[in-house]
This record gives structure tokens, sequence and C-alpha cells, in this order.
């Protein structure tokens, strides 16, 4: 008797996994998952800036959830376009499709952009501001796969400044997905998403709070000093001008600048990030995202660091208050979450579409390898290859790649492995090139090289060009600018990614395990316990499953 007794007591004290599943004995889902992404966000930048963040954003999810420190794009190049759509797909370029923002269509002989749809109506706003959509994306989204796991119940919307943050994100099949019209001062969205916009984005839009936001100064949230450890001084030849200013200095005079810059303005200053906030907010709640019988997704990006980012530099003063105002942002938007949802209801991810480079003339400034690409190098292959051939060569430069007109090399009976094989030795041996491949070479086996693995990985034939180029660490095509930076090469400043997962049953942690951006999707489809997108090839972050 008594042995039986104590068999009961032990029995009591043990938890059966059984007991953590619903009674259909399927385990608990969200009702609602938000993936963030920031535009061109670093992750050293968790770091530099943590100090001087309040409790209730960035340090909530670095505090309560779960971070991977070394989570990378793992293709090239690392752009906007490209970087969403990896998060959402699973997989790269390789096999979605969108190989950077803008490529060179050799059939039509013009660059075609990622998100372009001219068969699009506005819905809110100006035409041309609304003529995209997500047709040129390959395979489905883990947006997708939600929707179609659910027979279409569950509500899935993208929210960001840039219509390809939002739109390649949503999918092919969301309920909405909204944009900013810099000519309005509107979001807007399209046809393909809707016959009207609903009223309560019309009623949003009649706020007119974008022009509202446009009417104050932007000044340093905190005082100017409080900086010196975050940034540089305030006044650099890295940075770039606003249109109307002598020096890119605080205050900015945002007001005065908008007279002549219109409302786009709004893009490239922290206020932004905080009316893209608002509209999520409004969306969330109109929308009753989280509150039904299955699982919502929001898609949200916020652009405006990478506006910034490009036109001031990481190191600038800009740049970190930008990040210390989108911390509030941020807990604006945990904490509706967490009174009106339930953080044990929503999973939150963030991360970015890509880094940055250090400003090159910041690191020329400081004594750093660095330098600004050379674009000269370019037209002197055309050269070398015209007295070689006895012929004029037609080529795209885009992407740091070379695109060969193959109807010319076809008329003129030259091979194109050939061709692109003799331009990628000349190229290898200019300066600030460290290498150069054919496409053809990308077809072989054997490339066990980090760079070339991640070459091989944002090659889609179709779209990509005949050869691509490496620089040199820190030589930065910057085009025709000079201030400010950019992004788009193999290095691991612009591969290196936030990773933060917080909310539902993301225990608290970190780890060092190298994981990649593309298993973000099949992360998510464990926790939603959907099926994987159709071109997946990311390994689910088994950490944040146990």
């Amino acid at each position: 008797m008594i042995n039986k007794i104590i068999t009961i007591l032990l029995l009591s004290t043990i938890t059966f996994p059984s007991l953590m599943y619903t009674q259909n004995g399927v385990p608990p889902k969200p009702t609602l998952v938000i993936g963030i992404v920031v535009d061109q966000m670093r992750h050293d930048y968790l770091y530099r800036f943590y100090n001087h963040f309040g409790e209730g954003g960035f340090k909530r999810l670095m505090q309560e959830g779960f971070i991977y420190e070394d989570c990378h794009y793992n293709y090239f190049p690392t752009f906007t376009g490209p970087g969403h759509t990896s998060i959402y797909t699973g997989t790269t370029p390789s096999i979605h499709g969108i190989v950077a923002n803008t490529w060179f269509d050799r059939n039509k002989g013009t660059n075609i952009y990622c998100a372009e749809d001219k068969d699009r109506i506005t819905k809110g706003g100006s035409q041309s501001a609304a003529e995209f959509s997500p047709k040129r994306l390959l395979g489905t989204t883990i947006t997708d796969e939600l929707r179609i796991e659910s027979q279409f119940k569950s509500k899935v919307f993208g929210i960001a400044l840039k219509d390809r943050g939002s739109i390649l994100p949503a999918g092919h099949n969301p309920n909405g997905a909204f944009w900013f019209d810099g000519e309005t001062g509107n979001f807007i969205s399209n046809d393909y998403y809707y016959s009207e916009l609903p009223d309560w984005v019309q009623s949003f839009n009649n706020q007119n709070l974008a022009k509202k936001y446009l009417e104050k100064r932007w000044e340093t949230l905190l005082p100017i000093s409080h900086y010196e450890l975050i940034a540089a001084s305030d006044h650099q030849v890295a940075e770039g001008n606003f249109s109307s200013e002598e020096k890119p200095v605080f205050p900015h005079d945002i007001p005065e600048i908008y007279k002549k810059s219109g409302v786009n303005l709004i893009k490239a200053i922290p206020a932004g990030n905080a009316i893209t906030t608002d509209f999520a907010l409004s969306l969330i709640k109109n929308e009753n995202l989280g509150k039904g019988e299955t699982t919502d997704f929001l898609a949200l990006s916020y652009s405006s660091t990478d506006y910034v980012g490009h036109q001031f530099g990481p190191h600038s003063i800009e740049l970190a208050d930008t990040y210390l105002r989108l911390d509030k942002d941020l807990k604006r938007l945990l904490d509706y979450i967490y009174d009106e949802i339930g953080k044990e209801n929503v999973v939150v991810f963030l991360t970015s579409d890509h880094g940055a480079s250090d400003a090159p003339v910041f690191s020329m400034e400081n004594k750093m390898p660095a330098g600004l690409f050379d674009r000269g190098i370019i037209e002197k292959l055309g050269i070398f290859l015209g007295k070689k051939y006895q012929k004029e060569f037609k080529y795209e430069f885009i992407n740091s790649q070379i695109y060969f007109d193959r109807n010319q090399l076809i008329h003129d009976k030259l091979d194109l492995q050939e061709i692109s094989e003799v331009a990628a030795s000349w190229l290898e041996n200019q300066p600030q090139i460290a290498h150069a491949i054919s496409s053809w070479r990308m077809g072989l086996s054997g490339f066990n090289d980090r760079e070339y693995t991640r070459l091989r990985a944002g090659y889609y034939p179709k779209r990509s060009g005949d050869v691509f180029i490496i620089n040199d660490p820190g030589i930065v095509d910057m085009g025709t600018k000079q201030t400010g930076t950019t992004h788009g090469t193999v290095f691991s400043y612009d591969t290196r990614a936030p990773m933060l997962w917080w909310g539902g049953s993301i225990p608290q942690g970190k780890s060092y395990r190298t994981v990649n951006i593309t298993d973000i999707a099949s992360t998510i489809a464990n926790i939603i316990k959907v099926k994987y997108p159709s071109g997946n090839s990311g390994k689910p972050m088994t950490e944040i499953l146990k």
C-alpha cells in the first residue's frame, strides 16, 4: 500500500510531454507572427547602441528572447529585394529568382526592377508609385504556405515604406500589402490586392501624418555629447548633405528641406520609421490580427534606417539617433502586442535584409584599408576586349556583374564561354579586384570557398550576369557618390545580420552557432505547423524549437 502511494506521488510530480499539447495532440501555435526586417541593420549595432536603448524595445527582445550571434546571408549580392525574399522563401536567389533590386534583362535590353508590374492600377495614391507586384518572385513564401494551410483563413499583410519590402515578404496571395507613396504622402496598394482600399486605410491617410511629422526639426534624441562613444563627430567628410543644407549637422531643418524635397523626405529621417509603426498598429487593430482561430502574419519592414545609412554612413550621429528612435517605435509595437494580444500568443523575429560597409571615406580618413571602386576599370575592359578581338563590345555593368550582349556574340560568331573567361582573367589582374569568375565556372563543382559558394547561391542564369566581380575587402562601389555608404558584397560587413526571436514558447538565451538567413522560414514553419516554402533550402534553428 505504501509503495502504491509513493508511486502515485512520484507520478504526480512528473511533467509528461503530452501535457504540453492541446487536447487534439497538436502543439499550440501562436495567433500572430510578426517578422520585423530593419533595412541595412548590422549585427554590431545591437551592442554599440545597447547602453543607450530603453528597456522595452531592442533590450526586451535581447533580454527576454533568443539571440543568434552569427547569422549570415549566404549569397551574393546583398540587397533589399533578394534579402527580404530570401527571409520569407527560405532559399537563395539561385532558386527564388530575385537576384537584385534591379537586373539587366537580356531579352528586353533594359534594366528590370524586382517588383515591377506596369499592369497594376493604384489604390490610394499616384499611379507611378503603384506599378508593382510579386509576379517575378519564383516559388512560395512562408506567408503563402500559411495562407494555403489555413484554407486562406489566416490573415497575411506586408508593410514597408519601400514597395519591395512589403510586396515580396507578403507573398503571392496575401490579404494585403501596403507601401508609402512619396508623391501623395499616403500608404497605398493596388488592384493586385484590392478593388478599393479598406476604410481604415483611407482614414489613416486622411490624417496627413507624414506632413505633420515633416513640420518638426530633426534634433538629437539625447544631448549630443551622449553620442561620443557610439558615433563619430557631427560633421564628417563621409556624410552626405540634404539638398538644401550647407553642412550635414544637427539640427536638421526638416520643414525647410521639405519645401524643396516634398513629402518623400520622410523616408530619409527617423520619422519614416515612426509613421510605419503608426500604420502597423492601425493595421493590427483594424484587421483584428492575432484574435482569430488561425495564425495571422504581419511582415513589417523598417526602411528609413537604409536611407539614413546610405546618406550619412554607419558611424554618423544621424544613424545612431535613428536607431535610438527606432528603439522607441519597437517599444510602442511590443507594448501593444503584450497588452492586447499577449506575449504568449505572439512570435516575433527581428533581422535585417543586409548590412553595410563602413563609409569608405571614413575608413580612409582613419587609415583603414578601403577605397572607392574605380569604374574606369570596367571601361578599360571593353578597350582590352576590343583590341584582342578587333570588335566593339557591348555590355552592361550592374550589381558587380558584366552582362555581355549575347546577340552580338552570336552575330560575330564569338563564344560566350571564351569571352567570359578572358574577361574574368583580365579583371582579376586589375587593382581593387580580388576575384572575377565567369558564369560558366559557376556551374562547375569544387567551389568550397565561402565567397564562391555565396556567388553560386546568388546566381540565377536567366537574370544574372556573365562575369562576377569580388572587390578587395573595403573597396566599395559607390557609383558617382563619394559620401555615405552602400552594400552588396560577399564580406561579413554586408552578410552578417541580427537574428532575434521573442514571444510564445521562445526560450531566453543565445547561440554562437552559425545560421543562415534562409533558416528563418523553416523555423517559422515548424512553429506554426505548415509545410516549408516550395524552394526552401534552409534548416530549422533547433535551439528555439526545444
